[in-house]
């Protein structure tokens, strides 16, 4: 009795390397939640930054370069 060669639908790669598809996937979240939180922060200090509800404005721009004085 012949057994049939199993047949897989992950494709070849994954088959062989599957820390390497679940690093890849580790990195791609990595740089999607970065760029979550820098997306959010633009939005939140242009909200403030334009703010008019007409409330005063006391918005201060922050050097986040990190160069210091």
């Amino acid at each position: 009795m012949l057994s049939q060669p199993r047949t897989s639908s992950l494709p070849l790669f994954l088959r062989r390397r599957p820390g390497l598809a679940f690093v890849g996937l580790a990195i791609a979240g990595t740089g999607l939640g970065f760029k979550y939180v820098a997306t959010t922060i633009r939005n939140n200090e242009l909200a403030q930054k334009n703010d008019i509800s007409g409330h005063q404005n006391l918005y201060v721009t922050v050097d986040r370069s990190g160069g210091g004085i």
